[in-house]
């Protein structure tokens, strides 16, 4: 099958749950002989014209930051009409690109994948949550089918809308061996340091988890790695919370192998989001097999189950709580760390993910048939498929 993503940020390099996924499932799609091409504005690096077997299209970066999605999703649909006339399926992310169903659907099904209640965002203006209940709008009309990474945004979106949604979850990969003597170079106590990996916005929870870790009698190190993101101010807020305390270590955006030695060496992994679609960074963490200790929002629930410790969304001193009693029960935690390596790798793989978009894709693409539209690009591969699932 030919299969379109739009729309990613800095593919290669980006660090958003948009773009693993595109990274991975697309090039699981493209060892599995699928022609996969990808979309994504362009980062600092290089901009290969093909980068583990997906073809590439570039685009450029639109300024301020928050046009970036809405005018790079609407320069992507306008280059994807006119660069592949032959197209099976469409994968759209979220609802900017969503938005463009209207235009790409009648040449290929679309695919809407949800990650997340956009317009939630606390980053958002009046006007900008206006503009994305509109593109909401548009996006669930205009989808030829949909899918959500939580259950929570399914049953949210069905009932808003009244058309079913798929729980289609993102996904984690084994990792690789960890380089532990990475770790004492960046000045951490191995096994004796929380850790969070999120991007410095308000709706990840930063301005609860500097108070609670603060709040500890500990010679425990927090560790935060992940770039900042659009409010400088909330970012200058966090800094000015810690302190001079140099307990405190704020890594900026993290790459392999270093991110995975982190993650490896820590002694607990905390996520205080208030908003999530479903968290990567909390999917990595648990495949390391890291105690968990995560905000009671559904979101992260639905990722943990009674394998980690929850704290009541926003409670500064129950975060506090439950951060002690990683520290200072550390058979309790490295048994729960153990239990969530066992439940993500068991449940939330990039295969299986990769398998059940895959199986969508299909059944996108045989629909089409059985409509009687003109077929699209295939393999023969896809054409005995397609005759053995009576399309």
């Amino acid at each position: 099958m030919r299969i379109a993503f739009l729309i990613a940020k800095q593919l290669i390099a980006g660090g958003g749950g948009i773009e693993k996924v595109t990274r991975e499932v697309g090039r699981r799609l493209a060892a599995r002989g699928h022609h996969v091409e990808c979309y994504s504005t362009r980062g600092e690096g290089e901009e290969p014209a093909e980068w583990a077997g997906l073809e590439m299209r570039w685009m450029p970066r639109f300024r301020p930051y928050w046009t970036e999605k809405p005018l790079g999703s609407l320069y992507a649909a306008v280059r994807a009409r006119l660069d592949s006339p032959v197209v099976d399926v469409y994968h759209l992310h979220s609802v900017a690109a969503g938005a463009m169903a209207g235009l790409l659907g009648r040449r290929a099904p679309c695919l809407l994948q949800m990650h997340g209640v956009e317009w939630q965002r606390s980053r958002w203006s009046r006007g900008a949550k206006a503009v994305l209940h509109s593109l909401e709008r548009m996006s669930f009309r205009y989808a030829s089918a949909l899918t959500a990474v939580s259950r929570r945004q399914c049953d949210f979106y069905q009932q808003r809308y009244g058309r079913p949604v798929e729980f289609i979850p993102t996904g984690t990969a084994l990792p690789e061996a960890p380089r532990p003597e990475l770790v004492p170079e960046l000045g951490l106590p191995s096994n004796r340091y929380y850790f969070t990996a999120v991007r410095q916005v308000r709706e990840k929870g930063l301005h609860y988890l500097i108070p609670a870790f603060l709040r500890l009698e500990t010679d425990w190190h927090l560790v935060i790695a992940g770039g900042e993101g659009g409010d400088r101010a909330y970012c200058r807020q966090l800094r000015e919370m810690a302190g001079r305390d140099p307990r405190v270590h704020f890594l900026g955006h993290v790459t392999e192998p270093l991110l995975g030695s982190v993650y490896a060496s820590a002694g607990a992994y905390v996520q205080a989001s208030e908003i999530e679609g479903m968290a990567i960074s909390l999917l990595d963490a648990m495949s390391h097999g890291t105690c968990c200790i995560v905000s009671n929002i559904p979101e992260n629930l639905d990722l943990v189950g009674p394998e980690g410790l929850s704290f009541v969304s926003g409670n500064i001193d129950d975060l506090a709580r439950k951060m002690q009693l990683a520290a200072q029960n550390r058979g309790q935690a490295e048994a729960l760390g153990l239990a969530a390596r066992s439940r993500v790798l068991s449940e939330f793989t990039w295969d299986a993910v990769t398998n059940r978009l895959e199986s969508l894709y299909y059944r996108l693409a045989a629909t089409r048939i059985e409509a009687g539209a003109k077929p699209m690009h295939r393999p023969k591969s896809w054409r005995r498929w397609a005759q053995n699932s009576g399309a």
